[in-house]
């Protein structure tokens, strides 16, 4: 439960909780027989991974988030060192493309890798994202409408029936879309987590390039298509 920012005195100063960067950070206790504190943030993130690399120097470490956990996911970035972090899996991010591409700017999200899954069904969510969070920077745009030019990154559209019939031809069939609104398609949609893991477990064998078909996939060509805005019928 969060509260309180939303109209007091500290919010004429700080401003309200849905401006951008307002939140970093959130410390949690637990409803426990002993209650404990726990705090979440990307450092903390950064923290862990650093732990499990110096534990397994050989071992690969790689990230799969959904929704918001993207943006914890990014922000651990400015923290790790470069080659820290392989891949990161990003499912429907809510995140801007500002915030992202700084992030992706330091040297360990150089060397890291992004693929962002998307697609048509989450595209009322990029939309609710833009309206109800105030980007730091005037005019951006959610992650959901394309990602930061650069090498590294991936946006795998599961919309598109060329995606999904070059991942069938890779070996990783996904069942049809049955939704044209969901937030929670990318993992809900079977043979998606098969995927996912092949995409973690065997990075050598399916490199970007292998992933990538030969259409723009990087611009979404309209907010909702098929979806029936202010007509009437059920959505």
């Amino acid at each position: 439960f969060i509260c309180g920012g939303s109209g007091g005195v500290g919010s004429v100063r700080w401003g309200v909780l849905r401006d951008y960067g307002n939140i970093l950070r959130i410390r949690v206790t637990t409803m426990e027989a002993e209650p404990r504190i726990l705090d979440f943030s990307g450092e903390d993130l950064a923290r862990a991974i650093r732990a499990v690399r110096a534990a397994a120097p050989g071992r690969p470490v790689h990230a799969i988030a959904h929704s918001l956990g993207a943006r914890v996911v990014l922000q651990a970035l400015p923290h790790l060192a470069a080659g820290d972090l392989g891949r990161i899996i990003a499912l429907n991010p809510a995140e801007f493309r500002s915030p992202a591409e700084a992030a992706l700017a330091t040297p360990a999200g150089r060397a890291a890798e992004l693929i962002a899954v998307t697609g048509r069904e989450n595209a009322v969510y990029d939309l609710m994202l833009e309206r109800l969070v105030q980007p730091e920077r005037r005019g951006d745009r959610a992650l959901g409408w394309g990602l930061p030019e650069g090498p590294g990154r991936l946006m795998l559209r599961l919309d598109r029936p060329a995606v999904v019939a070059h991942l069938d031809r890779l070996g990783f069939p996904l069942a049809p879309r049955r939704r044209l609104m969901c937030h929670w398609s990318p993992y809900l949609r079977e043979g998606a987590m098969t995927l996912y893991a092949a995409l973690m477990r065997q990075a050598q064998r399916l490199p970007l390039e292998a992933l990538a078909v030969p259409e723009r996939q990087t611009v979404r060509p309209d907010p909702a298509p098929g979806l029936p805005w202010g007509s009437g019928a059920p959505s």
